[in-house]
This record gives structure tokens, C-alpha cells and sequence, in this order.
């Protein structure tokens, strides 16, 4: 089981029944079983019917890359002496990949395995050879209720997936997912975390046949990424997207084959800020030609790109570029807030000067519009002032909020948006927070992003909005101090992959009804 679903495992197991270990003991201590312990205790349990849960006890504040592998070899260990119709839900894509793996290894499994059934988005059952019924729920990032919704419709007799009958659906390919979603990831600062996050987050997603994502970049620092990790990834080289092919443990890259073996990890470097740039441009060119259907961006580092001879702010504005576009948005996703800002990476005095009715209409209904496509049908929208207290009626400022601001929220009232303020800042971030609101709208950079890094930080996703294809990065930076040491945490780049799949569905939904006869919606 996957470290990061503790929470959720304890949540629906009681303690006789949850295992916790220290992979890293060879005792056991009041705190954790030893590995040898927990193999014979859930043997046991196991043969005596029921739930057992199996968790790693990891220090709080560090992220054990060994936790996957090790819960892999007590899972296969223990199922050896269990029952053979023994079931076994797995939650984590690298957990998933090196137990399956292990199991093929016994001679339990085939390499080729069926779906039986989905028991909700990214939940998915399967069959191999030894008729054995195995769940996969990949990613971190859960509501909760996942592990609770799998166990009971394993428990449910009419549900349960060992009574499928012999039809089953073989696991799709290619072929049979063009409507799913194709996402290029394009690998950020090779010399950053960009390659090790790209890697494992992709390895955690590979068994979510609900999406097809595929890393733009060099295969060559992937490979040196997964040794770092400690992971055993198979590498799928790919000249197009078109040559994507579902499977559990692939990493598919299209391989650009850019930077130097030289390139050390952590160090600021032109290579790397060029490569960078053009992993990024054909992720642009691929998406304005409609061949894949969003982008997710792994971090850069603005003076490498500068060295490499691409004078630009950051992703948003190099993206509003490629795309051909004038005007774009930053939206910042996290689990309690979503934050839109008018304006970004310029100084106060000119983002004030900036701030105009017709800019802050614009920004809203770009946040509205990405709102709507991740699902929300009528969003609901605080739009923050620019003053403390939203001017404090004319005591603060000189009218801006009613020069600025007003007219622009009140055309949008006129055309049926559930949009209101000014509101004061900490106002509409405490009323966001708690569920009042779906979307913030922020004057001025550090308005929105102050809120978002302590409401989010390590979940949050940075959504540019505005531009003719979807892009999804990470809200955090390359990470030089820790690059190449195998610690960095994937967490984000999943949700943003995740994001992105979801966004191009709410778009392809969308274009579809405005595609259809207007009779037909009636």
C-alpha cells in the first residue's frame, strides 16, 4: 500500500487489522511490525478471512523512496501463504508496478491482464492468469472515501469482480483510447527535479487507463533519474504521440535527446535552459495541431533560460507566445482555493497601473471558462479589491476599486455570472477557503500566490488559461537544493496530469453540445 494513502487506510481499518511497518527495522517495536513480522502476521490474518491493510511507517517530513518496493515484497510474500482467491487492492502506481511485477515473477500472474470492472474514476479491477482479483487505485491525491468505495464493492456479492463472467474486456491500447486523454509532459530543467518528478508520477499513473500521458524530453536523464529513485521503469521510445500504448510500469518519451552527459544535477546551465525551451515548443506544436490534447509542464529556471537565449518570464508568458496568443491568465489550483490572477510577474506600482475594467473582465471570464471545464457548471466568483479593506469607502486609495474593478463586475452580473466584490483580500480567501466561493480573481501576484502556498502548496497545479490548448504545471520550482538525491515528491505533477485529463474532457464536452443542433438540446 502506498505511503501516501495512509491516511485513508487507517480511516477504514481498525487497528487488529492494520499492519503498520518499519521497512527499515529487523524487529519489531510498539510502533511497527519488522518485515519478517508483518509477512507472518498478515499471513495469518489472511488465512482467517477479512481486510488486512498494510502501511509504512515513514518519519513525518520525508518521503521514503524504498517504501514502495519493500511493501511490494512483504504484499507478494504474504499472498504466497494466503488463500489462492486471496484479493489484493493496491493504492500508488510504483507500489502497483513493483508488485505485479514481483507476482509475475512467482509465476501468480501473467504479463497480460483484464478489466473486470472500475469501481470509480482511476479505480480499476483486474484479472491475470491465476484468477486472482487485483485493484489498482493510482495517485495521491484521494477525497478519502476511495479505499472504503474498493472494499466494499470487493465485500458486496453482487458487485464483486470475481463474478464477472468470461467476456472480459482485455486492458485497452491505443487503438481502443482516442477518445482518452493524450497529455504531453514536456521535462522542465534536466538539471532540476523535473526529470525524477516526470518519471515517478507517470510510473503512478501508468495503470489510470482514464488517461495517456508521455514525457517530451531526454531519455538519456530519465534513465539517470530512475537510478536515483531506486526505480525500474521500462522505457518506451516514441516518435509520436500517436505511438502511445497503455501499459503498467511504461514510461513513454518522445526523446529530444538535448543535453550533454555532463550535465550535473542542481547547477544552472544554458544547456539545459535551451533544451528546456524546446521540449516546451514541441509540446506547443503538438497541441496547436490538435494531435494531443493538453500540456503539463515540469518545472524551469528562469536564468537558464535566459542563458540559453530565451528572454522570458516564465512558462505563461513563452506559452502565450507559441500559441499565438496576446493575452493570457495564470490560475492557481489547489485543494481549498483556486486563485486567478489580472496580473502576474511585474512590479506593484505597474500591475495598479495595469489594472483596468476591461483586464479584470477578461481574467474573470478566463477563470470562469476553466472552471466550468474542470466541472463546476456555474462557478461561484470572489473578486478581490486592490486596497486594504476595499478602500474602506475612499479612506483607502484613490476610488480604485471603483474605477477599476466595479464596472467590470457589473457587466458580468448583467450577463447571469455569479460573480461579486470588491472584497477585501483576507475576506474572500477565508470565505474561498471554507467553500463559499469556486474561484478567487487576485489584482496583483503576490495577493493570490501569499494564500495559495500556505492553503496548498504541495498540492497546487498552475493552470494558464486563455490559450487555445490546456497547460497544467506544477506550482513549485526546479528545486536545485535536493536535484538528483531521489527525494523529490511527484504529489503535484500527478494532480496536474490528473487536471489536465480532466480539463480536456470538460472542453471536449463542451465543444460537443455547442456542436449539436440546437432542436436536438431541446
Amino acid at each position: 500500500m502506498d505511503p501516501a494513502a495512509r491516511h485513508e487506510a487507517q480511516a477504514v481499518t481498525t487497528a487488529e487489522r492494520h499492519l503498520q511497518v518499519d521497512i527499515a527495522a529487523r524487529k519489531s517495536t510498539r510502533r511497527a511490525l519488522s518485515p519478517s513480522d508483518a509477512i507472518d502476521t498478515a499471513s495469518r490474518m489472511l488465512s482467517d478471512g477479512g481486510t488486512v491493510v498494510i502501511t509504512a511507517l515513514i518519519e513525518r517530513g520525508r518521503r521514503n523512496l524504498q517504501a514502495s518496493v519493500r511493501l511490494a515484497e512483504i504484499a507478494t510474500a504474504a499472498l504466497q501463504q494466503a488463500p489462492p482467491e486471496t484479493a489484493v487492492v493496491i493504492l500508488g502506481g510504483e507500489t502497483a508496478h513493483a508488485t505485479l511485477t514481483r507476482l509475475a515473477n512467482q509465476g501468480d500472474e501473467s504479463a497480460v491482464l483484464a478489466v473486470t470492472d472500475q469501481f470509480h474514476v482511476g479505480a480499476v479491477a483486474l484479472r491475470g492468469s491465476s484468477r486472482r482479483d487485483i485493484v489498482l487505485r493510482p495517485g495521491s491525491f484521494t477525497d478519502g472515501t476511495s479505499l472504503s468505495l474498493i472494499l466494499d464493492h470487493l465485500n458486496r456479492p453482487a458487485t464483486n469482480p470475481a463474478q464477472v463472467n468470461e467476456s472480459e474486456t482485455p486492458l485497452p491500447v491505443a487503438s481502443e483510447t482516442q477518445t482518452t486523454p493524450l497529455i504531453a509532459v514536456s521535462m522542465g530543467d534536466g538539471a532540476g527535479i523535473g526529470p525524477e518528478i516526470c518519471l515517478r508520477a507517470i510510473l503512478e499513473l501508468s495503470s489510470d487507463s482514464s488517461l495517456r500521458p508521455f514525457v517530451i524530453g531526454d531519455i538519456s536523464r530519465l534513465r539517470k533519474a530512475a537510478r536515483v529513485c531506486g526505480l525500474e521503469p521500462t522505457f518506451v521510445p516514441i516518435s509520436s504521440p500517436e505511438e502511445f500504448d497503455i501499459g503498467l510500469g511504461r514510461v513513454h518519451v518522445v526523446d529530444l535527446d538535448l543535453l550533454p552527459e555532463s550535465l550535473s544535477w542542481g547547477q544552472i546551465s544554458g544547456a539545459a535552459g535551451e533544451a528546456a525551451y524546446q521540449y516546451i515548443k514541441h509540446a506547443a506544436e503538438l497541441a496547436v495541431s490538435e494531435r494531443i490534447d493538453a500540456i503539463c509542464t515540469a518545472p524551469i529556471n528562469k536564468k537558464a533560460l535566459h542563458l540559453g537565449g530565451h528572454a522570458y518570464p516564465g512558462h505563461t508568458e513563452l506559452l502565450a507566445e507559441l500559441c499565438g496568443v496576446d493575452e493570457v491568465s495564470m490560475l492557481l489550483s489547489t485543494p481549498k482555493v483556486n486563485v486567478v490572477h489580472v496580473t502576474t510577474h511585474i512590479g506593484l506600482i505597474d500591475a495598479i497601473d495595469k489594472i483596468e475594467p476591461g483586464l479584470v473582465e477578461r481574467t474573470t471570464r478566463r477563470g470562469h471558462d476553466a472552471m466550468v471545464q474542470a466541472g463546476i457548471v456555474c462557478p461561484r466568483i470572489a473578486v478581490c479589491a486592490i486596497n486594504p479593506h476595499a478602500g474602506e469607502n475612499g479612506l483607502f486609495g484613490y476610488g480604485e476599486e471603483e474605477s477599476k474593478i466595479v464596472p467590470a463586475i457589473s457587466r458580468m452580473q448583467s450577463d447571469g455570472l455569479a460573480v461579486e466584490g470588491p472584497l477585501s483580500a483576507d475576506t474572500a480567501f477565508f470565505l474561498a477557503s471554507r467553500g463559499d466561493y469556486d474561484l478567487v480573481v487576485a489584482m496583483y501576484h503576490d495577493q493570490g500566490h501569499g494564500p495559495v502556498k500556505v492553503l496548498g502548496i504541495d498540492a497546487g497545479v498552475n493552470v494558464t488559461v486563455g490559450l487555445p490548448v490546456i497547460r497544467t504545471s506544477v506550482d513549485h520550482g526546479t528545486a536545485f537544493d535536493i536535484a538528483g538525491r531521489g527525494v523529490a515528491d511527484p504529489a503535484s505533477m500527478v494532480e496536474a496530469i490528473r487536471q489536465a485529463a480532466t480539463m480536456s474532457r470538460g472542453r471536449r464536452e463542451i465543444s460537443h453540445r455547442r456542436r449539436e443542433p440546437s432542436a436536438a438540446r431541446e
